[in-house]
């Protein structure tokens, strides 16, 4: 017989005879110990009470599953003081007790199930060759201590860090805790509470420094659970709360901007220079900013804003269909094209296979039919389009004076109509009209712009083929001229993002006391947070660590949540977080 040092027990067990098949691999062990020892008291003894066979699922081997077949004993106990009896011999480095699979099998469908779950992991097993249900990976894993849960418990955290993550968003929410130092899940909790948090700071009196966002329920959570801890907030957020703030400033100032919008486009009318080209009678700065030029032809009546809006947005699809095929007559792929432009692949795809630029129907052509009252008159309302006379609400009541009952929206979906069909007529009257509004960008892009102004020059808009960078300068400038709340905000913002990036923990007393004074009601609300929070936002000035780590181990608890199809219990969750 045979004894390979490749068993896992050489000492154990002998190899007695190997079969093979073309799927299928049979090795017959037999024991050869003289003397076992009992299970319960480990006195050794040699007499033996019979023999029996069992069968075990091994790893398996050159693509072919492994059965093993194990001739095992059983002994009588010969001390008189123990209470067994008849014991069966262990293999304690082979198999457990009534197990059916190796230890070495049980702990690679272990660490299947942890990485890939239940169904996942059970069609993987499938193509290795080792057999499991999806039950049967979901059950070895309770049989495990998770791997850096065990390790917490021994090596005591000192830097935490901890956020929430949602079970269901909106609805019901969990708590995640990381070691900062060791870059790990420590622990996961079943629900967003200051008791469950306080807790479990309790059962860890090693804290020293907690590291969290600005929700209140962490902070009081550490004030209780862990008073000797220092509480850090994270930096992100800081930055967060301010840019929020400044975007409440400038959407009550939104007529300063509306106002600097249209001072910028009389300022690049006039100048005419190459930092402002005009196409179609249109001064373009960003892909959210598209100002109108004033021209000095007048005429008598211009379009509606939903004529300059629509004729607008046309020339900026064109644009960017031209730039597509010409991207495409030269070579490039379509994802390139996709990434060169700041378009989607679906749009790319879209503009090649059309052949022609793809014109947008109008509501009209989709949606009900027009009225039959309209009929009797759109021979003279079909007179007064050729004329010139573009407005819905003219024609409306000079058809209603000669008889007509319907509304107002059947004569707006009949000119749609028209408009579609002749989009010269309406090009022609954009073009030579006086502008009637100002297409300015979101509170949100402005923000970021005052709070970032070298970020904003430095960023290269591909969608049309612009980069305003000097335009985009020089609204904010303006912006800042007109609106005494916004210079504010933004001097006291800039000097705030300045002080946290240079970690200047030390003026941070003398910046509350001056943003206190600009008596600008967001700014003094953003002050107060700040003061009601003041020994951590004072450690997020001086300290290194942050919640940034935090937020990457939430993102892989989502996709191990998702890839359970949001189905996984708490339990089977926190052991897949917190393994290996």
């Amino acid at each position: 017989m045979l004894t390979p040092p490749s068993l896992p027990c050489p000492d154990s067990v002998a190899i007695h005879r190997l079969a093979a098949s073309d799927t299928h691999f049979v090795i017959e062990l037999t024991a050869c110990r003289g003397e076992v020892p009992c299970p319960d008291c480990a006195h050794l003894t040699h007499r033996l009470h019979s023999r029996y066979c069992r069968t075990l699922a091994d790893l398996p081997l050159q693509d072919k599953a492994v059965s093993l077949v194990l001739h095992s004993r059983k002994f009588f106990c010969t001390n008189g003081a123990c209470k067994t009896r008849v014991f069966t011999e262990r293999f304690p480095d082979l198999v457990a007790p009534y197990a059916r699979r190796t230890l070495s099998l049980h702990q690679a469908l272990h660490f299947i199930g942890l990485a890939l779950g239940g169904r996942a992991g059970a069609a993987l097993a499938r193509a290795l060759k080792m057999h499991a249900s999806r039950d049967t990976l979901l059950r070895s894993l309770q049989g495990f201590a998770t791997g850096r849960g065990s390790s917490a418990s021994r090596d005591a955290p000192r830097v935490v860090g901890i956020d929430d993550w949602a079970f269901r968003k909106g609805q019901r929410y969990g708590t995640i805790l990381c070691d900062l130092e060791r870059h790990c899940v420590i622990d996961l909790l079943a629900d967003r509470s200051s008791q469950s948090a306080a807790r479990w700071f309790r059962d860890h009196p090693t804290i020293e420094i907690i590291s969290r966002d600005r929700s209140g329920i962490y902070a009081q959570a550490a004030r209780q659970g862990a008073p000797q801890a220092l509480q850090i907030a994270d930096r992100w957020h800081l930055l967060k709360n301010l840019g929020e703030m400044l975007q409440r400033v400038v959407e009550r100032n939104y007529q300063h901007l509306r106002q600097a919008a249209r001072d910028q486009a009389k300022k690049n009318a006039a100048r005419q220079t190459d930092e402002a080209q005009t196409e179609d009678g249109f001064c373009r700065f960003n892909s959210g900013l598209a100002v109108p030029v004033i021209t000095t032809t007048p005429v008598a009546r211009g379009p509606t804003r939903a004529q300059e809006k629509s004729h607008c947005q046309r020339e900026r699809r064109q644009t960017r269909y031209q730039a597509v095929v010409e991207l495409h007559q030269q070579g490039v792929g379509k994802r390139a094209i996709a990434r060169t432009l700041g378009l989607s692949r679906m749009t790319v795809r879209r503009y090649l296979r059309a052949g022609e630029f793809p014109e947008i129907a109008s509501r009209g052509a989709k949606g009900r039919e027009l009225p039959k009252q309209i009929d009797a008159h759109r021979e003279y309302l079909s007179v007064r389009w050729e004329q010139g006379i573009r407005s819905g609400t003219v024609l409306w009541n000079e058809i209603r004076a000669r008889g007509f009952t319907g509304s107002l929206t059947a004569v707006y979906r009949l000119l749609r109509l028209w408009r579609a069909q002749d989009p010269a007529a309406v090009k022609n009257s954009v073009a030579g009209a006086a502008p009637r509004c100002v297409s300015i960008p979101s509170p949100r892009q402005v923000s970021w712009w005052l709070l970032y102004p070298e970020k904003a020059q430095s960023q290269a808009y591909r969608r049309e083929g612009v980069q305003p960078t000097r335009q985009a300068k020089a609204l904010i400038e303006t912006f800042q001229e007109v609106s005494h709340p916004v210079r504010a905000v933004t001097s006291r913002g800039r000097e705030f993002i300045e002080m946290m990036a240079n970690r200047q923990a030390d003026c941070l007393d003398r910046w509350l006391e001056e943003a206190t004074h600009e008596n600008v009601p967001e700014l003094t609300h953003f002050v107060k947070s700040l003061r009601q929070d003041y020994s951590a936002v004072h450690g997020a000035l001086h300290f290194e660590w942050s919640n940034g780590q935090v937020e990457g181990q939430v993102n892989r608890l989502k996709m191990i949540k998702r890839q359970m199809y949001g189905r996984a219990g708490f339990v089977l969750l926190r052991k897949r977080v917190l393994a290996d």
